[in-house]
């Protein structure tokens, strides 16, 4: 964009303020000396003509001001992209540019008809100045500015923001006025808020395995529905930034609350058994039932704490996201069900309200990775699920002491 348009036309019509007193006024019109001789019409003409330009300078200023708002705002709500909005604002500058200079040309164009039209009616190159006329000259130029832009400041000294034009009495050069992205628009406003914590939804489902102390899932028995062991995870979360307002690391910690199942395969179910005098769980299988299912479940109280890496370009989790972290929970409820069908063909469900000798709490260490709202997390109890020496045997009749659980889950934090 460029200053020296209306400061064209401003020196022009200061020095024109002069006619009634001088009989040529000679201006310097960026880099064209024009001798301007008074004259009635052309120069009322002339006058109207430059005041019309200046009124259209304003408007194509005010244009670019309301089209470049409207692109930034598309850009906090998140409908473009920050190399789409800073195309869009090239192109706005680009427009104007080259419109302002058009101006500057017909501003230009004016002066110099002006000039030819008077020639015409009394040729002269005689400057009739005296000493003081350039300081007259400078003072009538600045009154013009000041009742033409009545934001300009009155003090030569004054900073305004609303200061668009600068005069220069000894240079005429031309100067890019250019915007301010950084104090206009910050580039690192969430997407959600400005505030450096934000509350967190996050809704996951998944699945369930059990390890045992080899790292091997349970067979025989004990063999486990995967596809059927499910857990669902209800967090209500905070993220707080850690650091100045560009970092990108997070701690995300809250509270939420878990339910697992586990589903046995075939005609086996989990039960309490006193073994002689040495109460344990058990798997037991039991071809006389026709079992239709067979599972035992636990609801948790959870309290996780991640740090996150959150490389969102504009606010939380609007980009890729890693974290690692651990948690911990303690067990409201827990059952076991069995579903069969008994030998009058009928449909029998016997459900058990205990805890199956499981440990009330539990903690673990925890991964996520993401993108946008969508995450994938995987969690590892670092204690077993049943408590030592409770637990159930093994085939050869051993405990299987470090069965701990591990589940996957995908869902979305919002």
């Amino acid at each position: 964009m460029k200053k020296g348009v209306v400061i064209a036309a401003v020196s022009i019509v200061a020095s024109l303020s002069l006619a009634g007193q001088k009989d040529t006024v000679v201006v310097d019109m960026n880099g064209t000396r024009v001798e301007v001789v008074t004259g009635g019409e052309d120069l009322q003409a002339m006058l109207k003509e430059i005041q019309l330009k200046t009124r259209e300078i304003q408007k194509v200023i005010s244009e670019q001001n309301t089209k470049m708002s409207a692109v930034n705002k598309r850009f906090k709500e998140g409908k473009t992209s920050e190399e789409e909005a800073q195309a869009e604002r090239d192109q706005i500058v680009q427009q104007t540019e080259k419109r302002l200079e058009e101006l500057e040309s017909e501003i230009e164009i004016a002066g110099r008809n002006y000039s030819e039209a008077v020639s015409n009616k009394n040729k002269t190159s005689a400057s009739k100045t005296d000493g003081n006329f350039e300081e007259q000259w400078l003072a009538e130029a600045k009154e013009y500015e000041q009742n033409a832009y009545p934001s300009a400041p009155a003090d030569e000294n004054a900073n305004s923001e609303k200061d668009w034009f600068e005069f220069d009495a000894e240079s005429d050069d031309v100067e890019d006025l250019e915007f301010d992205w950084e104090d206009e628009f910050d580039w690192d406003k969430k997407k959600k808020n400005d505030n450096t914590t934000n509350y967190v939804f996050d809704f996951h489902g998944g699945w369930n395995f059990l390890i045992d102390q080899n790292g091997n899932t349970l067979s025989d028995n004990g063999e486990l529905d995967y596809y059927s062991s499910n857990v669902w995870d209800l967090g209500f979360n905070w993220k707080t930034r850690l650091g100045a307002p560009g970092n990108k690391l997070y701690v995300k910690y809250g509270f939420g609350f878990s339910w697992h199942d586990w589903k046995l395969r075939g005609n086996n179910y989990l039960t309490k058994i006193d073994n002689g005098g040495d109460p344990r769980v058990a798997f037991i299988n039991d071809p006389s039932l026709n079992i239709q299912e067979s599972e035992w479940s636990i609801c948790y109280l959870n309290v996780p704490l991640m740090l996150q890496l959150d490389l969102s370009e504009v606010g939380m989790d609007n980009g890729f996201t890693l974290g690692l972290g651990g948690y911990g929970g303690i067990r409201l409820d827990s059952k076991s069900e069995i579903d069969f069908i008994d030998a009058f063909n009928d449909d029998v469900s016997r459900e058990t309200t205990g805890n199956l000798y499981m440990n009330s709490l539990r903690y673990g260490v925890m991964g996520q990775i993401g993108f946008n709202s969508f995450k994938i997390t995987a969690q590892y109890d670092l204690n077993p699920l049943f408590k030592e020496g409770y637990g159930p045997l093994d085939d050869t009749g051993n405990e299987l002491t470090a069965l701990n659980n591990v589940n996957v889950t995908i869902g979305f934090s919002f």
